[in-house]
């Protein structure tokens, strides 16, 4: 009896590993934060550390809150702040990848209603699994107070 409840335990553990949702295959997300923008603005940024535990790409993020989110990534050329919009986002095997101000980041456009300290706003990551598989992870990101993350323009 004893040997036939340590088997039954011994499958259902390998069941659970094998599922796609298993905790040894999740994406860890530290640090999220959105950052509320001054008023009148109509955009946001976000900022976290992404690590997956596979290769993978983030190539899509949307959140109900605004018309659209993108990938950007900063770069000084002189005295000018420039903002390029990725198409995706790598995230190479079992390194930290992060998306912090005056870097890649997410910018959230179009808001549709003020976001302030305190608040949470929902966003969705598309990530491409290494295989080819998608998976779509959902955030709930704590707005946060502080100066607005990158006062200058996109180019």
């Amino acid at each position: 009896m004893q040997k036939r409840k340590f088997l039954t335990m011994f499958l259902f553990g390998a069941i659970a590993l094998a599922q796609p949702g298993f905790a040894a295959d999740a994406l860890k997300v530290d640090e999220a934060r959105v950052v509320a923008p001054v008023p009148g603005q109509t955009v946001a940024a976000a900022y976290m550390v992404l690590e997956s535990p596979k290769g993978a790409r983030v190539v899509a993020a949307e959140s109900d809150v605004a018309d659209s989110v993108q990938i950007h990534t900063m770069s000084m050329q002189g005295d000018v702040m420039r903002m390029r919009r990725l198409e995706a986002l790598d995230l190479p095997a079992g390194r930290p990848v992060q998306l912090a101000p005056g870097g890649t980041h997410l910018m959230l456009f179009g808001l549709r209603g003020k976001l302030r300290p305190g608040g949470t706003v929902a966003l969705r990551l598309t990530v491409t699994e290494a295989g080819g598989a998608n998976r779509i992870i959902s955030l709930s990101l704590p707005v946060v107070d502080g100066p607005h993350a990158h006062g200058g323009r996109h180019d």
